[in-house]
């Protein structure tokens, strides 16, 4: 088996989309406004989702069977639907992470997120297999981040006409993650 592995370091402020890093700076208790943007976090992407993997594999266990349809308020989506969003959004960020790892410069939209989640049908799926989906488009993320070289890690693409490095791309994946599963905690599950 290869040693091969390059990390990827902390993204400066000038390898985030303005949207991301106002969003995490919001959202995430410990990153200053005008200071390091990741200053708590692991400064390697790919260790921040392996971290991440073991609490996305024992949701099924967190949840009771009788909480999976639950919405916390009207009109908020239900645990089934925030972790089908989990996979949708991270198979989507995935992919802008390897295009600015590759050096494509297409300019990549936003996308709808609520059409996503009403289109899916997660609510007719078990959470367990849900649950089992994020685990392997986990997995599948990793695989790929864990083959990109020192350059691949700093390639920048673009997002609404801004440019975003590929480690910037996969970090917003993990702070995605962490956002949502401190809304399962304090939310559907308090």
């Amino acid at each position: 088996m290869s040693s091969f592995r390059a990390l990827s370091g902390t993204p400066a402020r000038c390898e985030w989309s303005p949207f991301h890093l106002g969003y995490l700076v919001d959202h995430l208790p410990g990153i200053p406004g005008n200071g390091a943007v990741l200053g708590g976090l692991e400064d390697d992407a790919a260790t921040f989702l392996e971290r991440q993997l073991r609490t996305i594999a024992s949701l099924t266990d967190s949840v009771p069977v009788e909480r999976e349809r639950f919405r916390y308020a009207p009109g908020k989506w239900s645990v089934r639907e925030l972790v089908g969003h989990l996979s949708d959004t991270e198979r989507i960020l995935c992919y802008r992470a390897l295009a600015a790892a590759r050096g494509d410069r297409t300019n990549l939209s936003p996308f709808e997120e609520e059409v996503y989640v009403s289109r899916a049908g997660h609510d007719e799926i078990p959470l367990s297999l849900l649950v089992e989906e994020l685990v392997a488009v986990r997995r599948s993320t990793l695989a790929m981040v864990r083959t990109f070289t020192h350059e691949a890690w700093r390639g920048v693409g673009y997002s609404s006409g801004n440019p975003v490095s590929a480690r910037a791309w996969v970090f917003v994946i993990g702070c995605h993650v962490d956002l949502h599963l401190n809304t399962l905690r304090t939310r559907y599950l308090a």
